[in-house]
Protein backbone atom coordinates (compact mmCIF):
# COMPACT_ATOMS: atom_id res chain seq x y z
CA UNK A 1 0.00 0.00 0.00
CA UNK A 2 1.20 3.50 -0.83
CA UNK A 3 -0.90 6.45 0.26
CA UNK A 4 -3.84 4.14 0.95
CA UNK A 5 -3.73 2.70 -2.59
CA UNK A 6 -2.47 -0.73 -3.65
CA UNK A 7 1.06 -0.71 -5.05
CA UNK A 8 2.13 -3.14 -7.79
CA UNK A 9 5.86 -2.35 -8.00
CA UNK A 10 6.60 -6.05 -8.41
CA UNK A 11 3.87 -6.64 -11.02
CA UNK A 12 0.74 -8.74 -10.64
CA UNK A 13 0.82 -12.54 -10.53
CA UNK A 14 -2.32 -14.18 -11.89
CA UNK A 15 -3.21 -17.75 -11.03
CA UNK A 16 -2.97 -20.06 -14.03
CA UNK A 17 -6.25 -21.53 -15.28
CA UNK A 18 -5.57 -24.82 -17.06
CA UNK A 19 -9.14 -25.45 -18.22
CA UNK A 20 -11.77 -23.37 -19.96
CA UNK A 21 -13.92 -21.56 -17.40
CA UNK A 22 -17.66 -21.93 -17.75
CA UNK A 23 -19.89 -18.93 -17.40
CA UNK A 24 -18.74 -15.34 -17.34
CA UNK A 25 -18.43 -12.87 -14.51
CA UNK A 26 -18.32 -9.34 -15.92
CA UNK A 27 -15.01 -7.69 -15.01
CA UNK A 28 -13.15 -10.93 -14.17
CA UNK A 29 -9.56 -11.14 -15.44
CA UNK A 30 -7.43 -14.26 -15.40
CA UNK A 31 -4.50 -15.91 -17.18
CA UNK A 32 -5.40 -18.81 -19.47
CA UNK A 33 -2.74 -21.47 -19.93
CA UNK A 34 -4.74 -22.78 -22.91
CA UNK A 35 -4.57 -19.48 -24.82
CA UNK A 36 -1.38 -18.31 -23.06
CA UNK A 37 -2.74 -14.81 -22.52
CA UNK A 38 -4.82 -12.75 -20.12
CA UNK A 39 -8.56 -13.14 -20.53
CA UNK A 40 -11.22 -10.58 -19.57
CA UNK A 41 -14.91 -11.33 -19.15
CA UNK A 42 -16.27 -8.14 -20.74
CA UNK A 43 -19.91 -9.13 -20.25
CA UNK A 44 -21.93 -12.17 -19.31
CA UNK A 45 -21.44 -13.66 -22.79
CA UNK A 46 -18.12 -12.21 -24.06
CA UNK A 47 -14.62 -13.24 -23.01
CA UNK A 48 -11.79 -11.32 -24.69
CA UNK A 49 -8.27 -12.77 -25.01
CA UNK A 50 -6.04 -9.72 -24.48
CA UNK A 51 -3.72 -9.08 -27.42
CA UNK A 52 -5.56 -11.48 -29.73
CA UNK A 53 -8.87 -9.78 -30.41
CA UNK A 54 -10.09 -6.22 -30.64
CA UNK A 55 -13.56 -5.26 -29.52
CA UNK A 56 -15.33 -1.97 -30.11
CA UNK A 57 -18.68 -1.19 -28.55
CA UNK A 58 -20.93 0.33 -31.18
CA UNK A 59 -24.47 1.63 -31.48
CA UNK A 60 -26.59 0.74 -34.50
CA UNK A 61 -28.79 3.77 -35.16
CA UNK A 62 -29.58 2.72 -38.75
CA UNK A 63 -32.67 0.70 -37.90
CA UNK A 64 -31.30 -2.17 -40.03
CA UNK A 65 -30.62 -5.61 -38.58
CA UNK A 66 -26.90 -6.31 -38.66
CA UNK A 67 -26.32 -9.91 -39.63
CA UNK A 68 -23.22 -11.68 -38.33
CA UNK A 69 -20.31 -11.09 -40.72
CA UNK A 70 -21.90 -8.04 -42.38
CA UNK A 71 -19.36 -5.35 -43.33
CA UNK A 72 -19.84 -2.06 -41.48
CA UNK A 73 -17.91 1.14 -40.99
CA UNK A 74 -17.80 3.70 -38.18
CA UNK A 75 -19.94 6.64 -39.20
CA UNK A 76 -19.28 8.82 -36.14
CA UNK A 77 -17.26 8.68 -32.95
CA UNK A 78 -18.55 9.90 -29.60
CA UNK A 79 -16.40 10.33 -26.51
CA UNK A 80 -17.77 8.37 -23.56
CA UNK A 81 -20.46 6.58 -25.59
CA UNK A 82 -20.39 3.87 -28.25
CA UNK A 83 -19.47 4.86 -31.81
CA UNK A 84 -22.26 4.72 -34.40
CA UNK A 85 -21.95 2.52 -37.48
CA UNK A 86 -23.41 2.17 -40.95
CA UNK A 87 -23.63 -0.84 -43.26
CA UNK A 88 -20.86 -0.90 -45.85
CA UNK A 89 -21.46 -1.59 -49.52
CA UNK A 90 -18.62 -4.15 -49.60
Amino acid sequence: MAGGLPSFDEGVQFGIITSILTGSTQGRMYYSDIYRTLMVDASTNMTIPIGEKEVRWIYNNTGAILEKGKAVYISSIHIGTPSTIAVSLA
